[in-house]
């Protein structure tokens, strides 16, 4: 219905707009377009209205300078998203809480820190109090840079500025401490800030732990801390699974594989509402992985039969085709005449390979003579 808007607009400003645009009626308009352009994340045309705007002595107002603040820095322009701040000053129309959330955030995300932290100290002074999107945009910014010190520092300004550190921001510590691999300092966040702050662990800190934990080698770590996610109460959901089961698959563990889609497979089939815990693809790779790891009739086989009856759309790894020893292999484990022509399969082609090497000498040495 975009067309149609436009269209309906153009007529509004050639039935009404001799006398310029600067009427009321207008502004909230344009404020309109605007923000439609600014959800189709079309910030160029959004801009363009906005730079009309300015032409026709149209009003810009808080409302609409936020709209194209955060649309700017939803697809990282923030050249134009600092212009509108500067525009906005000029035009004496006082920047909120809203505007100075938006701009830090997206300067965190570009992972311009310095510029966020201007800003910053810059609403401060203004006597705007920050708030928890405020400091976990900062926060983040400062993990994503590596930078712990900061981060402890922000978690302190937090604290004085009344504003309790969250589950969102002992996830951002925790993956922090994962990207300088240090796991003791994941787990003391994971520790401590719930006990101190009050409030309890949930699935996405987990997680967040888990994923530490594979990528520092230490897969034992993240399966002990799906035990412990049961004992406190703490659903496990599909990123839970599919966390472990990557951790899995980079150890090369059939049995941790197994032992995962077991579990997954219990929750499943036990009472209340079915939930989707297995992400397929990942569960295809484990049970490929079964048949690399000679592990297809002790856990792949009943656990495949399983998976199928619980709904979860996976093939047989031996209809995939494996390669390198695993699917076949696994395949030919069950199928002794299936093993015999895939052995003299091989066998044979070896033989055409020597063959047709042989020819090509004879041919070289032909042309020699």
């Amino acid at each position: 219905e975009c067309a149609r808007a436009l269209g309906l607009f153009e007529e509004m400003k050639a039935t009404h707009g001799a006398n310029g645009f600067s009427s009321q009626g207008f502004a909230v308009a344009y404020a309109m377009v605007v923000r439609g352009f600014a959800q189709r994340k079309e910030c160029a045309r959004s801009l363009e209205f906005y730079e009309e705007m300015k032409a026709g002595g149209v009003k810009v107002g808080l409302v609409v300078f936020n709209t194209l603040i955060d649309a700017c820095s939803r697809v990282g322009d923030m050249s134009s998203a600092a212009r509108l701040f500067r525009d906005m000053v000029g035009a004496e129309c006082v920047p909120d809480i809203i505007t100075y959330s938006t701009l830090i955030k997206g300067y965190c995300v570009r992972g311009e820190v310095d510029e966020a932290l201007e800003l910053f100290s810059l609403m401060r002074k203004k006597g705007i109090k920050p708030d928890a999107i405020v400091f976990n945009s900062l926060l983040d910014g400062c993990a994503k840079k590596q930078m712990p010190e900061l981060c402890e520092q922000v978690i302190r300004d937090m604290v004085e500025a009344g504003v309790m550190p969250s589950n969102h921001s002992a996830s951002i510590l925790i993956k922090l401490y994962g990207r300088c691999r240090d796991v003791q300092a994941a787990f003391r966040v994971m520790e401590e800030l719930p006990r101190k702050y009050g409030f309890k662990p949930n699935a996405a800190v987990y997680t967040c732990l888990m994923a530490t934990c594979s990528a520092n080698g230490r897969f034992d770590l993240a399966l002990d801390l799906r035990t412990r996610m049961a004992k406190a109460g703490v659903p496990r959901d599909e990123k839970t699974y599919s966390t472990l089961l990557r951790g899995a698959l980079r150890a090369g563990s059939a049995e941790g594989c197994a032992s995962l889609l077991r579990a997954a497979l219990e929750e499943m089939e036990g009472g209340g509402a079915p939930r989707r815990l297995l992400d397929e693809d990942l569960v295809q790779s484990a049970l490929a992985l079964m048949q690399k790891k000679r592990a297809w009739l002790d856990h792949g086989r009943d656990l495949f039969e399983r998976l199928r009856a619980s709904g979860v759309a996976v093939r047989s790894p031996a209809a995939t085709g494996g390669t390198n020893g695993g699917v076949g292999a696994g395949a030919d484990a069950g199928n002794p005449a299936g093993a015999k022509q895939h052995l003299y399969g091989g066998c044979n082609r070896e033989f055409k390979d020597m063959r047709a090497s042989h020819q090509g000498q004879h041919h070289q040495r032909s042309r020699c003579r």
